[in-house]
């Protein structure tokens, strides 16, 4: 499938590849990616996220009249900050293993994306649904986030293109299970099960 138009030769600047099946990839394969753009465009959509996720969370105890505990505040900040840093180490770390590969090795250099859970990678997306859930997210909020970093992953090289279709799979799921154990620790905390679902 073609995502465009290219120069003289009528070659699309970017196409999309299906990958059949479960252990197949499904990505977008560009003529041309700027290395340096995928970054920040990694940073953007994180940024975005935070933002979506501190206006749609602030609702959900205030309009049941419930005020947060420390212990509990204590809790999210911590799991956030403590999930940020992990995530950054374990970037940090591939970047390094995807360096000493070289160019053109990118796609061997996490085995991980060939298997339905990633050691590395599967933790973090669902320590990330139980942050979302420690915060109250709506899951509504939550699945547009991950099946959101889901389709960023397939369009944008070096974040988990090379990942096979049931790696996408487990990583949105385990993060959803996440954040109702997040949901269900918070409910404990304001004495009350809220299960934010819009």
């Amino acid at each position: 499938m073609n995502a465009g138009s290219g120069g003289a030769t009528g070659a699309a600047f970017a196409h999309l590849q299906v990958g059949p099946g479960l252990t197949a990839v499904t990505k977008v394969v560009w003529r041309r990616w700027p290395g340096w753009l995928s970054k920040p465009l990694a940073l953007v959509y994180m940024l975005v996220a935070a933002l979506l996720v501190y206006v749609t969370s602030r609702g959900a105890t205030a309009s049941a009249g419930v005020s947060t505990p420390l212990w509990l505040r204590v809790v999210q900040w911590a799991a956030t900050i403590g999930w940020v840093i992990w995530g950054l180490v374990q970037a940090y770390r591939d970047d390094r293993a995807r360096s000493a590969i070289g160019p053109g090795g990118a796609a061997a250099f996490n085995p991980g994306d060939k298997q339905f859970v990633d050691r590395a990678w599967t933790p973090i997306h669902t320590f990330a649904g139980v942050v979302l859930g420690l915060w109250l997210t709506p899951l509504v909020v939550v699945m547009v986030l991950t099946l959101g970093w889901e389709l960023f992953e397939i369009s944008v090289p070096g974040f988990g293109d090379e990942e096979i279709n049931s790696n996408r799979l487990s990583d949105v799921g385990v993060a959803w299970l996440g954040w109702l154990v997040g949901v269900l620790v918070a409910g404990v905390g304001h004495g009350l099960l809220v299960i934010p679902v819009v």
